[in-house]
């Protein structure tokens, strides 16, 4: 365990001395049809993220590898052919040393300019928490070594009950603390207002990718990755418990869809 955590210690200080190499800049050599240097997407839990992530990756010109490099490199910053690629690490997406970045930073800790084209994705609170409930209990069946089983392993190790009497607020009304950090769904909605393209999941393929890659003149692939096998099955009851927990995300989200959704 100690092993374990001055390995940690020590990359995270390696990472924030590469995060202030001088030689990074803003990147600046791009402009789309309508003005846009850059391109953002705030990545919510559950919600598409990583397939849209990597269908990005792809038409800047990486490869299969090219995620995992990512998540690997000291910086968390990789140049492709079209432009850099960063990945998670805060300080270069608030200095815009990318063409594409995301993370799943809430957007009260993020810094944009008018020039990135900032995009995210909403999808039914309920379908979100408990994807994320199936997806853990995938990872710690293939007794992965995924990030996300490391951390929230101990959330999801009983049953669905547990699961909801365990995951921290922000974790489980992730949606709207992304936009509120006190989740205001007032707040929320007026921070939603700023961003360039507000979606759902459903209409990823149909509506945002046509858009995106006309206006940066891409060529994305889209194609859903990841597909849980558990499938857990709530009882009217847990439903209704559920559905309570999440009464102020799903007001954020019905209202956000309806003002803001392409």
């Amino acid at each position: 365990m100690k092993i374990k955590l001055v390995k940690f210690i020590i990359n995270k200080l390696k990472k924030i001395f590469y995060s202030f190499d001088p030689r990074i800049k803003k990147f600046e050599e791009f402009k789309s049809s309508n003005g846009f240097k850059r391109i953002y997407h705030i990545h919510i839990r559950k919600c598409a993220g990583t397939s849209i992530n990597k269908a990005f990756i792809s038409s800047l010109g990486g490869s299969e590898i090219t995620y995992d490099a990512l998540s690997k490199s000291l910086n968390q910053r990789l140049l492709l052919n079209k432009g850099p690629l960063v990945g998670w690490n805060r300080y270069l997406i608030n200095k815009g040393a990318f063409f594409y970045g995301f993370s799943h930073e809430p957007y009260h800790k993020l810094i944009f300019d008018k020039e990135t084209f900032t995009f995210t994705f909403l999808r039914e609170p309920m379908n979100r928490v408990i994807s994320h409930y199936n997806m853990l209990k995938d990872l710690i069946i293939k007794k992965s070594n995924h990030p996300a089983l490391i951390a929230e392993k101990s959330w999801a190790y009983g049953d669905f009950d547990q699961f909801l009497k365990n995951i921290p607020k922000k974790h489980l009304e992730n949606q709207l603390f992304t936009f509120s950090k006190k989740f205001i769904v007032k707040e929320a909605l007026t921070n939603l207002k700023k961003i360039s393209y507000v979606g759902k999941v459903e209409d990823i393929e149909r509506l945002f990718i046509p858009k995106i890659n006309k206006e940066f003149n891409l060529n994305l692939n889209y194609k859903p990755l990841r597909k849980s096998k558990s499938k857990v099955i709530l009882t009217e009851d847990q439903i209704k418990y559920l559905r309570n927990l999440l009464k102020l995300e799903i007001e954020f989200y019905n209202e956000a869809c309806l003002k803001f959704c392409k």
